[in-house]
């Protein structure tokens, strides 16, 4: 998870716009690093799990007790990353929750958890739609000034 954690910070200093993609599966830390990309994209099939964090710990009663406050921190911390990333679309409670359950989400649950941007192919259909439905009304326009140009020149 420290690896992970790096790997998230060293990506959210670097200042070029990141996109990350996910093709097969974002599990554990891959998730939190997917986090630091300025968009981020799921494909069709693939998958994110969320969970708690997970350590080794032997030692002393006081020493497992250490440990646990130490992982319950990682967490708190690790929640406030997806809370601040998801920008309003889900609170501490739901990620907690979420974590709890060790939850495998498809990419549609991630959209609406506001974990990703964007399913890819979708988007693309939705540009298409877009650039079809624009070219329709330009096409309009031109008929429409076309036939005030026509109707301008019959009254002259």
């Amino acid at each position: 998870m420290k690896e992970g954690t790096a790997i998230f910070t060293q990506l959210k200093r670097c200042k070029a716009y990141k996109t990350g993609y996910v093709d097969g599966v974002a599990n554990s830390i891959a998730a939190t690093i997917l986090q630091a990309c300025d968009h981020r994209v799921m494909g069709e099939g693939t998958g994110m799990i969320l969970h708690n964090m997970w350590t080794v710990a032997v030692g002393s009663a006081d020493d497992l007790r250490n440990e646990a406050d130490k992982l319950d921190a990682w967490m708190k911390a690790s929640r406030a990353l997806f809370v601040q990333r998801c920008e309003g679309k889900v609170t501490e409670e739901k990620i907690k929750e979420v974590m709890d359950k060790e939850t495998l989400l498809g990419p549609d649950d991630a959209l609406e958890l506001g974990v990703i941007d964007e399913i890819a192919g979708r988007t693309s259909i939705a540009v298409d739609e877009a650039m079809q439905s624009t070219k329709k009304i330009n096409e309009m326009k031109d008929k429409n000034q076309a036939v005030q140009f026509c109707g301008s020149a019959k009254r002259i």
